[in-house]
Order: C-alpha cells, then sequence, then structure tokens
C-alpha cells in the first residue's frame, strides 16, 4: 500500500510543485493537516519555514494555538514568523464576513512573507477531504467547469506559487501518519461548529453520501476535480489565443471567427473580453452576448450588464464607446468590492506606525495617506492620455510612457487596473504609486488597499 509520505511526493513531482532548490513556507495553524505537511516536506529533504496567523479569535484559543506553534517550531528549530490580527473586527468594520476577510488576510500575510523572506513557495494543507468538500458545496450553490474544479493543486498570487502536496491523501491516512510519528497538533473547536456551511457538507452530508451511495466519495470527486483541473487549464490557454485573435486587444470581436469558435471558448472569450472592461456578466449574460454576436443584426446593440454593452458590425462586434466610462466602479472603504474579475479590500484608515512602508507594500498591497486621497474612490482600465506622478517625481508622466520604459507589453497594458482617487490615478496597481497621495513624513493617517484575483477567492 501506498504511504502517504510516497504519494504526496508523486503529487510534488506529477504538478510540479516544489522545485530541489525552493523554499517553501508552510501555513502551520496547528492542526492536524498543517502539522502532517510540514513534517512531510522537511522527510522529503525540502527546506521549509512557518507561518500562522492570530485571528484573535474563539475567546483566546487562537492565541493559544500561535503559543503552541511558536513553542513546537522551536522545538524543532525551525524558523517560524506569527502575526497578530483581529480579523473579526475588520470584518464588522468592512461589512463582510469573517471567513471571506480571514481568507483575504491570510493569503496577503504568506504571500508578503514569502516576498519578505525569500521563500519560493507557500504550502497549506488541504487534503483529499477538503477537495471534495469544495466540489460538493459548489455544486449544490452552481457553478462553472472551473469552479467543479475545486482547489487547484498549484496557483500563483502575487509572483509566489501556493501548492497543495496533500491534495491526493485523505484525512484518515494523515491522522495515521501523525499517530505513527508521534506527533502533536492542535484542534481547533470552531470546525465542529454547524452553524457553517462547509462544517455541515463534511460533518453531514458527506458522510450520509458515502455510506448510502459511494463509500469511496472522497476519492470520486477529488478525482473529478483533478480531470476538470487539467481540462480547464486547457481551456484557458486556447482561450486567451482565441480571444487575441478575435481583436480583444482592439476592443471588439472578430464575428466570422467568433462563431466558428466551440461554445465552451465563447463564453471564456467574452468573459476576458468582459473582464477586460470592468465588466462581471452573469451565465444568463454570456449566453445572450454569445446568440448576439453569433447571430444579431448588424447595427443593434446588447446590454450584457454591468455597463457593458456590445454593438455589432459586419465584420465585428465592438465594445460600446462608452462603456469605459460605465465600467468605472465605485469602491467601497472601507469594504469589499469586486469587479472585472479583481478583488479590492479596503482596509478602515489607521494611525500611521513606524513600518518600513517599502517592504510591508507589495504588487498586491498598497499604503496611501488617507488625508491625501480625494473622493470619490473608483477603479478601471487605464486609457489613452491617462497621466499620473511616479514617486520622486514632481511633473506629470504618460501612463503611455511608463508603460514603454518599464518594458509593460501591449496585453498587460490592455489587462492594467487602476486605483483612482478624485479623478486622479492613486494606484497603477501591481506597480507603481501616485507620488501625491504616497506616505509621507508628514502622514498622520495611513489607508491601505490590497488587489487580487477573483479567482483566488474561490481555491
Amino acid at each position: 500500500m501506498e504511504s502517504l509520505l510516497d504519494r504526496a511526493g508523486k503529487t510534488i513531482r506529477r504538478h510540479g510543485l516544489i522545485a530541489p532548490d525552493d523554499r517553501v513556507l508552510v501555513a502551520l495553524s496547528g492542526g492536524p493537516d498543517s502539522v502532517c505537511l510540514l513534517h512531510v516536506l522537511r522527510a522529503l529533504g525540502y527546506r521549509t519555514g512557518a507561518a500562522h496567523l492570530d485571528h484573535l479569535t474563539r475567546r483566546g484559543a487562537s492565541t493559544q494555538d500561535a503559543a503552541w506553534v511558536r513553542e513546537w517550531t522551536g522545538r524543532f528549530g525551525i524558523e517560524c514568523h506569527i502575526r497578530t490580527r483581529n480579523v473579526a473586527e475588520e470584518a464588522r468594520a468592512l461589512g463582510v464576513t469573517f471567513e471571506e476577510h480571514a481568507r483575504a488576510v491570510r493569503y496577503a500575510f504568506l504571500v508578503e512573507i514569502a516576498h519578505t523572506c525569500g521563500y519560493t513557495a507557500v504550502a497549506t494543507g488541504h487534503h483529499a477531504g477538503d477537495q471534495a468538500e469544495t466540489v460538493l458545496m459548489r455544486l449544490l450553490r452552481g457553478t462553472s467547469g472551473r469552479g467543479l474544479s475545486g482547489i487547484p493543486y498549484l496557483r500563483e498570487q502575487d509572483g509566489v506559487r501556493i501548492v497543495r502536496p496533500l491534495l491526493d491523501c485523505g484525512r484518515g491516512a494523515i491522522l495515521e501518519y501523525l499517530e505513527h510519528h508521534g506527533l502533536e497538533f492542535r484542534i481547533d473547536i470552531s470546525n465542529t461548529d454547524e452553524r457553517y456551511f462547509r462544517n455541515r457538507v463534511r460533518r453531514r452530508l458527506l458522510p450520509e453520501l458515502a455510506r448510502d451511495y459511494n463509500h469511496n466519495l472522497v476519492e470520486a470527486l477529488s478525482r473529478t476535480a483533478a480531470m476538470l483541473q487539467d481540462d480547464n487549464r486547457l481551456l484557458i490557454r486556447m482561450a486567451a489565443e482565441e480571444a487575441e485573435a478575435c481583436g480583444i486587444a482592439e476592443n471588439r470581436l472578430d464575428r466570422k471567427r467568433f462563431s466558428a469558435m466551440d461554445r465552451a471558448l465563447q463564453g471564456r472569450v467574452l468573459l476576458l473580453l468582459a473582464w477586460r472592461n470592468g465588466a462581471d456578466c452573469s451565465y444568463e449574460r454570456i449566453c445572450e452576448g454569445i446568440e448576439f454576436v453569433c447571430e444579431g443584426p448588424t447595427g443593434r446593440q446588447c446590454d450584457l450588464g454591468s455597463g457593458f454593452r456590445l454593438r455589432n458590425g459586419r465584420r465585428y462586434a465592438h465594445v460600446e464607446a462608452d462603456a469605459c466610462a460605465l465600467s468605472e466602479t465605485a469602491i467601497a472603504y472601507p469594504g469589499i468590492t469586486r469587479v472585472g474579475g479583481r478583488v479590492f479590500l479596503v482596509s478602515p484608515a489607521k494611525a500611521v506606525e513606524p513600518v518600513d512602508w517599502r517592504t510591508y507594500c507589495t504588487p498586491a498591497r498598497q499604503v496611501f495617506d488617507a488625508d491625501a486621497l480625494r473622493e470619490p474612490l473608483t477603479a478601471r482600465l487605464w486609457r489613452a492620455g491617462d497621466r499620473f506622478i511616479p514617486f520622486g517625481m514632481k511633473g506629470t508622466k504618460k501612463l503611455q510612457d511608463y508603460f514603454v520604459d518599464t518594458g509593460v507589453s501591449v496585453p498587460e497594458r490592455n489587462a492594467q487596473w487602476l486605483l483612482i482617487s478624485g479623478g486622479r490615478i492613486a494606484w497603477i496597481v501591481g506597480r507603481a504609486i501616485d507620488a501625491r497621495v504616497a506616505v509621507a513624513a508628514n502622514t498622520r493617517r495611513v489607508l491601505e488597499v490590497e488587489v487580487f484575483d477573483e479567482r483566488d477567492a474561490l481555491d
């Protein structure tokens, strides 16, 4: 029978998760899955460290977990990074759910540590049971083929690989491994709280389905997700190629070429065009858009929602001229805003702290002088004629010239998001801040903005 160590090693090799010279940061909660993961990676010879975020929850129990992680890693001489953050209080202030905010700040913390401490990959302890739960939850709520592909073995966030080496391993095998090696771990009592949807699926629905319909349900759902991930990677690549060939860079679609595509690609290409214009379209609107581009009469227009409209010409379906203006989306602050496949997370303004902001900020996180920002705060894609004042300069610079000087390719420019403050560029997201809103010596309050791909919120 294949051991857990062998299976994890096979998963790493099959999916190219970790290279021999990688430094791997393990998200160590102290629970059985993360403890097992760290031990497995060290047994396989990888260089590892650990990171733990104390959410200040469960009436002090989370702080006890953090203390345990510090002691346990210290016992084995493992480099460990621990931070405390009042996630529940922040979530209330932002008007979002605890789970949504906790996930966003947790991954932002892990990526930050990876950047600042020289780790090339972040490993999380997701296992086959987690995969099965995720697939079933999304199926119940309704989702796309991409959604049913579940938790990816590998994804990238801000230049850091997020990997799941235990995704082919069952929870039973993990517990057996811990017992065999005499490894201690912590138990998070909130995982038994059936007020949460995932916990109800894990504790009620999955066991009942496995008992009455398929004893190997976890393995079956995990296998299905793995196959769909393979299909999805191919479709993503094909859709990007077809979108480029259809003229997406010119904000249009070649109707003849689009009509000849398989429907699976048509939907993805249209969604890419919508995202490029800051729009999020429902499945029903995408279906309407496909029919319109393929069969709609010349001269007619189709409103796909979110300010995204198409007008059919003889050869091309064009994005309406004013769609870009309509696509400028108000950003909630504090709060979470989804737009064009991106999630903007704005934390409440706070008093400035003695922090090295140059190392604190990352491509996905920027800090601004809160009192220098102007209302409204919005997000949109870049436009010809946009100008900003680069940090360290006094005069304005055309964004077009900035792109040329920094080697930003045309496809990257077409997908470049901007954070706008009072009608002026505040942040070329992931690249540069405007000098007028940068933190300075006289800054009294700071506002933090994080931006990540909406697909990351599913994983």
